[in-house]
């Protein structure tokens, strides 16, 4: 009885490192097998791009590579205003917006985009610009007031300076 009690332990234990491996072996078969269809799509997307660039000429070819990595950064006047409240302070702006170098007529989106940043913070009281989350809510409603203005072409909107006196 001795016997069969230890065979019994032993087939056990075995077929189960058995299945542990296959198991093991299955999870490193899908995961290769997903990194080469990963790898096989990215190399197809790229292929895709180099022939439609193929027919262009070297500065036609040099934008398509780039895409919309191609920008400019327009200075935009300073804006000399006081905020919002009763005995609300000076402040001072300088900023810069990010836009692709296509856009036409860039200084006239300047003095737009000015205007409207003006009307913007004149709305505000002096509390919605202390702190870090409130500059960052700053600058994500400027980049918003941007996008709108400029049909979503402005990338980005930089704040060079922020004086509150």
């Amino acid at each position: 009885m001795a016997d069969s009690d230890d065979d019994g332990k032993g087939d056990g234990a075995g077929g189960g490192l058995v299945a542990l491996v296959v198991a093991l072996a299955i999870v490193t078969v899908c995961a290769v097998a997903g990194a080469a269809g990963i790898a096989w799509l990215e190399s197809g997307s790229k292929n895709d791009e180099k022939v439609t660039a193929a027919g262009c000429t070297p500065e036609q070819k040099e934008q398509a590579e780039l895409g919309d990595k191609i920008s400019t950064v327009v200075d935009l006047p300073s804006i000399v205003t006081n905020l919002a409240g009763d005995d609300a302070p000076w402040l001072r702006m300088d900023t810069s917006v990010v836009v692709p170098l296509a856009t036409a007529k860039k200084q006239e989106l300047a003095a737009e985009l000015s205007q409207d940043f003006l009307s913007y913070v004149r709305s505000l009281p002096a509390s919605d610009l202390s702190g870090g989350t409130n500059l960052y809510l700053l600058k994500r409603d400027l980049k918003e007031i941007a996008r709108t203005r400029t049909s979503d072409a402005s990338l980005d909107v930089l704040i060079r300076t922020l004086v509150v006196e």
